[in-house]
């Protein structure tokens, strides 16, 4: 035994650490903390025995006072057997496990109830504000994310007697006598406590998994949340001249919930609160659309079938639909009349658009509803709402003025086909567009002539991009493909849609922070070539980003619908997402960056993207999540989480892949460890993080070996890129650009 001593405030152990010591506690406090709870030990306590099956450390360990501990070396299961020959140290052992152990049963079944009791408490707010718009007759926003969201089921819970056993047998202190004259019992025991605590820290995590999501239906950085409800209610019923009462009291007993609630970033909430109380005092439910006159906004149905140049009769047998839309009492409505008149509406909107377009493009003066419908889908305002139409007009203003850059509207990626910037995009059989007319006419469909007509006519290009690629990925970015109807109604929006609009900014802001910490995302390999310096190719990295495209609606969800342009490599991604995004941005964006990474390497690697002989991310990840059960590196527990994982992706390999993603981007990027040792390690080398991060991590065991391994293998390539600089300094050349960058990105 060796005796050591460390200072209050210092970190032990971290969860997910290899367990090598067994500690007894002398003198002192120490707290061993895990997702979602926390338990403190002192003297007599063992740290280290919840994890004697696992072999490696489920709980953190910090000490909370300076502390003394005997350290007993462990590494194989001979050491603890050794140990158990000892009485004294056998009844430490025996004691601490069994009041850990309890402790952690004790805190799961907590754990348990005050999510139940939580997903109570928002359903009951959540109706209480349906209740106070009915009763004041404002219009009702939905909350998808809390309408679909399920009460907690833990999937991987404990068996239903090992609390109150645990529990009764803490609390009998028969260990001092049960086993003290059998090690074999001793041990049996120890091993089985540690196997039960791997259960209830498992069950644990989920539960603070689902709070940490549940949560963010209280308050969130998106605005999609009860708070937002409720306070846009009070807005509307302050615009109005309504009582608002029973509103004030109901958003007083919500920010003390917010407040309360150990879930919901501080910080944000000060922030939420501030805003609140400014944009009270300034009267505004929807800022600045007060310039724009109703009378701007009448009619705008008319105007725009009008503007289209269709026959009479298709322009009224349309309103006709709109009309009975509007007067739909449940416009999601699943029954049959319901779904058929939807139906129907998505049939004639296309043309309607399709003409709308055309027509704009020998217009120099587009009347503004015009653009509101080829940017949003705006067709009338009373659908819409008037505060909607409003700030949909100066959106539409504004877009005018929008300068270059890599967010488009559907309208403007449209314009910028028609005008030879872009390609059309592949269709979902995953054919563009020449490929598209050498079908047609090996079906005898077209002649040879009219293939290369079509091929020089940039009216045929966006009619393939309108006909084969915009019905699909507007029903996609909508969300709800059963309900979804392309006509922008008010019903659809419960979130302000300046908040909702997904600008330049707020696009350029997410890749940025992605870039942070997956420094490659969006680079690519190719070659540089200089003949005159003898350069015959050196692959270098160059940094594409995609194009985001705006489909006009209000909508949830986001699509990433091709890797490249064409054949070429160098070319950027296209992304859908809807014009005013529902859900939370930075996560649809990161969800699709790992959907690209998988793409884009399945692109590269061909027809062996899941062949291991080439390694690459697609193929050591499908070997991973194929061969799992038979995976030396993955303890028991591991393997479980692995098949919860399959089973939640529908056993679809990429889509398991993209949950990872976003976890390695969201918390392991951030020190805080979701990942079993294997995905990590596949992460880490094909979606390495950046220099500041990997900087905070050199102090970590877990990131110890992949650390060393990548700074050999970077070492390599700068190594090579500094030889050649060099070959240039030498003969008196500049060095090109193109090495340069490639060295900075292997900095990174």
């Amino acid at each position: 035994m060796a005796a050591k001593e460390t200072k209050k405030g210092n970190i032990l152990y971290q969860a997910g650490q290899p367990l090598d010591n067994l500690h007894i506690i002398a003198g002192g406090k120490v707290r061993a903390f895990f997702p979602g709870g926390e338990l403190l030990l002192g003297k007599g306590d063992v740290i280290g025995l919840c994890d004697l099956y696992q072999g490696s450390h489920s709980l953190s360990y910090e000490t909370i006072e300076d502390t003394q501990t005997g350290v007993y070396p462990y590494h194989r299961l001979a050491d603890l057997q050794a140990l158990l020959k000892i009485p004294e140290i056998t009844h430490f052992f025996l004691y601490s496990s069994a009041r850990q152990t309890s402790a952690l049963f004790h805190a799961y079944e907590i754990s348990k109830q005050q999510a139940d009791d939580f997903h109570k408490m928002l359903f009951t707010y959540y109706n209480s504000y349906k209740s106070l718009c009915e009763s004041t007759n404002a219009p009702v926003k939905s909350l998808s994310t809390l309408e679909s969201a399920e009460k907690l089921s833990v999937q991987n819970k404990p068996d239903y007697y090992l609390a109150p056993y645990y529990t009764n047998f803490n609390a009998a202190n028969t260990v001092k006598y049960s086993f003290l004259s059998s090690s074999a019992l001793a041990e049996g025991f120890l091993m089985q406590a540690s196997k039960d605590v791997q259960s209830v820290v498992t069950a644990c995590q989920e539960i603070y998994d689902y709070m940490k999501l549940f949560s963010s239906n209280l308050l969130n950085r998106d605005s999609i949340d009860l708070y937002e409800l409720f306070t846009s209610l009070r807005l509307y019923l302050k615009s109005e001249e309504a009582d608002c009462t029973k509103t004030d009291d109901a958003i007083a007993s919500i920010s003390e919930q917010i407040e309360r609630c150990a879930y919901v970033d501080k910080d944000l909430c000060q922030q939420r609160f501030a805003r609140y109380q400014q944009r009270l005092e300034n009267s505004e439910a929807v800022p600045s659309v007060n310039e724009v006159n109703d009378s701007d906004l009448e009619g705008s149905l008319d105007r725009i079938l009008s503007y289209t140049g269709l026959d009479i009769t298709t322009c009224q047998e349309f309103k006709k639909l709109l009309e009975q839309y509007k007067n739909m009492a449940d416009k999601n409505g699943t029954d049959d009349n319901c779904r058929t008149l939807r139906l129907k509406i998505t049939k004639a909107f296309y043309p309607i658009y399709m003409a709308a377009f055309l027509n704009s493009l020998k217009d120099s003066t587009i009347p503004v509803p015009v653009k509101m419908f080829l940017h949003f889908g705006y067709m009338d305002e009373g659908l819409a709402g008037s505060a909607n139409a409003k700030l949909m007009y100066r959106l539409a203003i504004q877009l005018d003025q929008k300068a270059e850059g890599r967010v488009y509207t559907f309208y403007q990626w449209l314009l910028a086909i028609y005008n030879g910037k872009k390609e059309p995009s592949r269709n979902e059989f995953d054919n563009d567009f020449p490929a598209h007319l050498r079908e047609q006419k090996n079906k005898g469909e077209i002649t040879e002539a009219e293939e290369a007509e079509k091929l020089k006519n940039p009216i045929e290009w966006v009619k393939f991009e309108l006909e084969s690629v915009f019905p699909t990925v507007h029903k996609i970015t909508f969300g709800r493909i059963t309900t979804f109807c392309p006509v922008f109604s008010e019903h659809n929006v419960f979130k302000t849609l300046d908040q909702a609009f997904v600008t330049e900014t707020a696009v350029d802001t997410v890749f940025q922070m992605i870039r942070n910490t997956d420094y490659s995302a969006y680079y690519r390999e190719t070659n540089f070539s200089s003949p005159e310096h003898s350069i015959v190719r050196e692959p270098i990295q160059v940094e594409i980003l995609p194009d985001i495209i705006l489909t006009p609606c209000a909508g949830n969800r986001s699509v990433m619908w091709q890797e490249i342009e064409g054949k070429k490599r160098t070319t950027p991604a296209r992304m859908f997402l809807p014009a005013f995004h529902m859900e939370s941005l930075s996560d649809s964006i990161i969800r699709l960056t790992g959907e690209y990474r998988w793409e884009m390497c399945k692109r590269i690697q061909g027809v062996r993207w899941n062949d291991l002989s080439e390694r690459s991310l697609t193929s050591e990840y499908c070997d991973y999540a194929q061969f799992y059960r038979k995976n030396p590196d993955l303890s028991t527990d591991a393997k479980d989480k692995v098949k919860t994982a399959l089973q939640k992706a529908k056993n679809n390999y990429k889509e398991m892949f993209v949950n990872d993603y976003t976890m390695w981007i969201l918390f392991e990027g951030n020190g805080s460890p979701r990942l079993n040792k294997v995905a990590r390690a596949i992460l880490f080398m094909h979606c390495p993080f950046s220099a500041g991060i990997r900087a905070k991590l050199t102090a970590n065991p877990l990131y110890k070996e992949m650390l060393e391994a990548y700074n050999v293998r970077t070492g390599q390539k700068l190594h090579h890129v500094e030889a050649a600089c060099q070959r240039f300094r030498v003969r008196g050349d500049a060095v090109p650009e193109e090495l340069e960058k490639q060295k900075a990105f292997l900095e990174s």
